[in-house]
């Protein structure tokens, strides 16, 4: 399985794309109204709001280590169910 390609579909995904092409019929899953989009300002306006609440300072760095994490293991996920789509998904 070519790593390089699941890298950038999950890219495109979230609407970047460092390589400078997009994957033609992969949307922007992160574009202002979508679902991602919505989740993802109410993981940053909470993180800003916990940050305040316990009086430290904004980009707390135990706040952004969790925020951080959690986009790993969905990263990693995300790659594996593709995999995982792609050797049994025809069977």
């Amino acid at each position: 399985m070519d790593y390089t390609f699941i890298e950038e579909m999950y890219d495109a995904l979230q609407g970047e794309s460092f390589r400078g092409f997009a994957l033609s019929g992969v949307e922007n899953l992160f574009d202002e109204g979508k679902k991602c989009a919505i989740l993802y300002k109410e993981v940053y306006d909470a993180a800003r709001r916990l940050e305040e609440r316990l009086g430290v300072e904004p980009y707390d760095e135990d706040i952004e280590k969790i925020i951080t994490a959690l986009t790993d293991i969905q990263k990693e996920m995300c790659f594996q169910m593709y995999i995982c789509g792609a050797r049994f998904g025809l069977k």
